[in-house]
C-alpha cells in the first residue's frame, strides 16, 4: 500500500526489498476514502472501531483475494518481539519521571501543548506532543498510556451528565484486570502480556479476521505460533529491547545478513493512513455533518464541546485525529445497525 503522503507510506521499503529479491510486486495506491467504504467496514466488523489499520487492512485484503486464497501476514511481530512505539515511551517515562514536577507541569507540558500539530504522522513535535499526554496518565496503565487519546479532563467535558451517571469512568480498568493474570513482575513482561494477551485477541485479531474474511481471504499469523511465543517468554526482557530505540531486537538480530541493513534497522512505520490530514479536507464536511447529527453522539455527548475539538483539530492547533475517527465510526455504525 501507498500514500502521497511518504510520513505515512511505506511503499519506497516494500518496492525496494521486491527488487531486492526479484518478487513479484503489485501496489494499491489509496488517496481518498469514502463515506461508502468507512460504512462497508463498519458493516462487516459489526462494530464501531477506532483502529487507523481498519480500512488500510480491508483494502489491501480486497487487492490480494484478486490473486490469492490464502495470505501470510506479521500480525504479532511487534507484540512479541517488542516493536510498538509505546514500549519505547513506557521506557523512556522512567527516566522523564526522574525531573523535578514543577518543571514538566510548569514549564515542559505548557510548552510543549502549545506547539501546533504537525500534517506529517511523526516528526520531533508529534512524538513529543503524544509523549506527554500519555505520561499524565496512571502509571498503571503501563505502556497502554500511549494508546489512551483521552484525558480526565477532556472526558468530563466530552460526555454529558445524564451517560456519565450511568458509566464507571475507569478506562485502565480492562488492563489492571489483565495484568492481574501475569505472573511476572518485570515491566517489559507485563506489557508484553497485555499486548498478546488482551489488545491482540480483542483488537487486532479480530479486525484482522473481519477484514479479510469480507473479502474471501484467508490469512495466517506464523508470529503467533504458540512455540514461538512460549520461547520468547523464556528470553529475559533486557534482550528484547535495548537502550531507547531499539526495539525488535532479537528478531532484528536474527535477521541481520539476510535482509538488507536499511531494512533491518529502520524504525517502526506503523500501518495507518492519513486520516487526521483527510479529516481536515477530503471528509472534513462528511465528519462534521455525520457527527452533529448523529442520534447517538448528541445523546451521550456534550456536541458544543465535540464541535471545539473538531474546530481545534481543523485548524491544526491540535491533533484531536483519534477521537474525532472515532466519533466518526460511531455515527455511522448507529445509523447502520440502528
Amino acid at each position: 500500500i501507498g500514500y502521497e503522503d511518504k510520513s505515512f507510506s511505506e511503499l519506497d521499503y516494500a518496492t525496494y526489498i521486491a527488487r531486492e529479491f526479484g518478487l513479484e510486486h503489485h501496489i494499491l495506491m489509496i488517496n481518498e476514502i469514502n463515506p461508502d467504504l468507512i460504512g462497508k467496514s463498519l458493516w462487516h466488523l459489526d462494530e464501531p472501531m477506532t483502529d487507523l489499520s481498519t480500512i488500510p487492512f480491508y483494502l489491501i485484503t480486497r487487492k490480494a483475494r484478486e490473486s490469492v486464497i490464502v495470505a501470510l501476514s506479521g500480525e504479532g511481530g511487534d507484540e512479541v518481539f517488542v516493536g510498538y512505539d509505546r514500549f519505547k515511551a513506557s521506557k523512556a517515562y522512567n527516566y522523564y519521571r526522574m525531573i523535578p514536577g514543577f518543571l514538566r507541569k510548569g514549564f515542559i507540558e505548557k510548552v510543549v501543548d502549545n506547539l501546533a500539530d504537525r500534517p506529517q504522522k511523526k516528526g520531533v513535535v508529534n512524538v513529543l506532543k503524544r509523549f506527554v499526554q500519555g505520561a499524565r496518565l496512571p502509571e498503571e496503565a503501563l505502556h497502554m498510556r500511549w494508546q489512551y487519546f483521552s484525558n480526565p479532563e477532556q472526558d468530563d467535558k466530552l460526555y454529558n451528565s445524564g451517560f456519565k451517571s450511568k458509566v464507571r469512568f475507569d478506562p485502565f480498568f480492562p488492563i489492571r484486570r489483565s495484568v492481574e493474570r501475569c505472573n511476572s513482575t518485570d515491566r517489559l513482561e507485563r506489557e508484553i502480556f497485555v499486548d498478546t494477551r488482551f489488545t491482540m485477541p480483542d483488537s487486532v485479531l479480530m479486525k484482522v479476521d473481519k477484514m479479510s474474511m469480507a473479502n474471501s481471504l484467508e490469512v495466517r499469523v506464523p508470529f503467533l505460533d504458540h512455540e514461538l511465543i512460549e520461547f520468547n517468554a523464556t528470553i529475559p526482557s533486557k534482550y528484547k529491547l535495548k537502550g531507547l530505540s531499539k526495539t525488535k531486537a532479537i528478531f532484528r538480530e536474527s535477521i541481520r545478513g539476510i535482509l538488507p541493513d536499511k531494512i533491518v534497522y529502520r524504525g517502526k512505520q506503523g500501518y495507518s493512513f492519513p486520516s487526521k490530514n483527510w479529516l481536515r479536507e477530503q471528509l472534513k464536511d462528511f465528519m462534521i455533518d455525520v457527527i452533529n447529527t448523529s442520534p447517538i453522539v448528541n445523546e451521550t455527548l456534550n456536541i458544543r464541546y465535540v464541535n471545539r475539538l473538531m474546530e481545534e483539530h481543523l485548524e491544526r492547533k491540535q491533533n484531536h485525529n483519534h477521537i474525532l475517527w472515532a466519533l466518526v465510526n460511531l455515527a455511522v455504525w448507529y445509523n447502520r445497525f440502528f
